[in-house]
């Protein structure tokens, strides 16, 4: 059984002819297989008309099966590079947006707010460092004066607030040294109001001294009552308050400025690894565009294959019924025997002519033997 289905394929294929027909017109442009002629030859005129028939319809259905196949699988090839584009890209976007992350304030579209928040941050430098000498100048003018009340000296302390900020022995001192010294200037030494006002003055320049032999908790604890001295222990305070922030601040500011230095230095160094991830961040984004394009072209064609309303063969002419036998022809084979005849006897002709080794004449025998030839004997009819 098999032998005979395999000897019928065989004949089967003997019979089959495809040919593609000349073109009506030649153009410069390339020539494009956009129809061929399918036929069969066989003794039979119908069975080579249903075979001629059967084998075009079924090249119809298979080509369009085949390219339908084979749109699917483009396309489900496309959909998975798409798909494995996209798992790349999210994790390459994951890479970049981690080590911009990490290398906040490193990043190079950074560098001018940096540059700008280190002159900032030296400029408060410099003016910290201006009113951070003030008030020290402030604080020692201060402590100064603090310490002439503490001390007692009243040359310094009238110097600070007047007679206000004096104790009450030395400021009836200061006052009545003015009043001695306006009596003097307008009675003599043996006046009774000058006489009195050098008993007063002697009694006062007493208590004072009285006053400054004092403990120095007692003169502090009368220093506390004094209006001046709190005042200026309050400025010393703040003063000494204002330095500390001062301080604090350019600590703070330096801290600052050494940190965005640090991050200008690494800047280099991090636009470069950027760099790279951002072009094979941009690559692969590139990529996934074209599949997304082309995948979206592939399932266009898929859908145009399965419809058929693409580019598809279809018969134009199906097989007629043959009225007459395409072979053998009797008027070629008739001419083609004839001329195979002539030629084939003139062959022979030529043939036998060039192999026959005879002699027939005398001059052929005395080119033969290179001898002379004495006589001849003529042929004698019968």
């Amino acid at each position: 059984a098999d032998d005979a289905i395999e000897a019928g394929v065989s004949k089967l294929r003997r019979g089959i002819q495809i040919t593609v027909p000349e073109p009506v017109a030649t153009t410069s442009e390339p020539r494009h297989l956009d129809i061929f002629v399918v036929g069969y030859n066989d003794r039979e005129p119908a069975l080579a008309q249903r075979v001629a028939n059967r084998l075009a319809t079924v090249f119809v259905d298979e080509n369009a099966r085949t390219r339908t196949v084979q749109a699917a699988d483009a396309s489900a090839f496309i959909a998975s590079q798409v798909a494995a584009s996209q798992a790349r890209l999210t994790a390459l976007d994951a890479r970049l947006r981690s080590a911009k992350e990490a290398h906040i304030g490193q990043l190079p579209e950074q560098m001018g707010m940096n540059i700008q928040r280190v002159a900032t941050l030296r400029g408060t430098i410099d003016a910290n460092a201006t009113a951070l000498r003030n008030e020290q100048d402030r604080l020692s003018m201060v402590e100064q004066q603090i310490d002439a009340m503490t001390n007692g000296r009243a040359d310094a302390v009238a110097a600070i607030g007047g007679a206000d900020a004096l104790p009450s022995s030395e400021a009836k001192i200061l006052a009545l040294e003015k009043e001695l010294a306006t009596a003097r200037s307008m009675y003599t030494s043996k006046h009774p109001d000058v006489i009195g006002l050098e008993e007063s003055l002697a009694e006062a320049k007493k208590e004072a001294a009285q006053e400054r032999n004092r403990t120095p908790a007692d003169r502090l604890a009368q220093l506390q009552l004094n209006p001046t001295y709190r005042k200026l222990v309050a400025d010393r305070d703040a003063v000494r308050l204002r330095i500390r922030d001062l301080q604090r601040e350019n600590t703070d500011a330096q801290r600052q400025v050494a940190t965005y230095q640090g991050r200008m230095e690494a800047a280099p160094m991090v636009e470069q690894q950027l760099t790279s991830l951002q072009r094979e961040y941009d690559l692969e984004r590139q990529q996934y565009s074209d599949l997304s394009s082309k995948q979206h072209a592939a399932e266009i064609a898929e859908t145009v294959a399965r419809n058929r309303s693409g580019e598809q063969f279809a018969i134009l002419y199906p097989a007629n019924f043959p009225s007459e036998p395409t072979k053998p022809a009797p008027l070629r084979v008739m001419l083609i025997t004839i001329l195979l005849g002539c030629g084939l006897g003139i062959g022979l002709m030529l043939g036998s002519e060039y192999f026959d080794d005879s002699i027939h004449e005398a001059r052929e025998l005395k080119d033969e033997f290179d001898l002379p030839v004495i006589g001849t004997i003529p042929r004698l009819p019968a």
